[in-house]
């Protein structure tokens, strides 16, 4: 299974739900959180979300992301290509208590051509954030 089922890799430059992961490992859920709009939820210190496959193109240095903070917050890890390929970038995010929704963007490596995408989550056990989408530019 693949995140964009027979069709061509995801496009890196426009948005990409995060309940379009092919793979989830840990507590991490997908959730309806709005009328017609889900989200990651539940997510845990230690999960793992894949999206294969996502094309880079010429080439990526940031990604924005529409979280929610949870009480406890928590680092925000991009991988490549395997849960234990290579960092392409982080960014913390600070928890909150009654947060909203925000999007928040961080530096990364350049990233170049088609590559799966792993998102490692790390912080306090539980009550970290919400994932509604990302979208990388450059």
């Amino acid at each position: 299974m693949t995140s964009q089922g027979a069709g061509p890799p995801l496009n890196a430059f426009g948005k990409i739900d995060a309940e379009r992961a092919c793979q989830l490992f840990g507590n991490v859920r997908i959730e309806q959180f709005e009328q017609a709009n889900e989200k990651l939820g539940e997510i845990q210190n230690g999960d793992n979300v894949a999206y294969k496959y996502v094309d880079f193109k010429d080439g990526a240095d940031e990604i924005k992301l529409r979280v929610k903070a949870l009480k406890n917050g928590g680092t925000f890890i991009i991988k490549l290509d395997q849960p234990w390929g290579p960092n392409a970038g982080e960014l913390t995010i600070p928890g909150r208590e009654n947060a909203e929704w925000e999007i928040v963007s961080a530096k990364i490596k350049k990233v170049e051509g088609i590559h799966s995408v792993w998102f490692t989550f790390q912080g306090k056990d539980k009550e970290m954030y919400d994932l509604d989408w990302f979208e990388f530019s450059h």
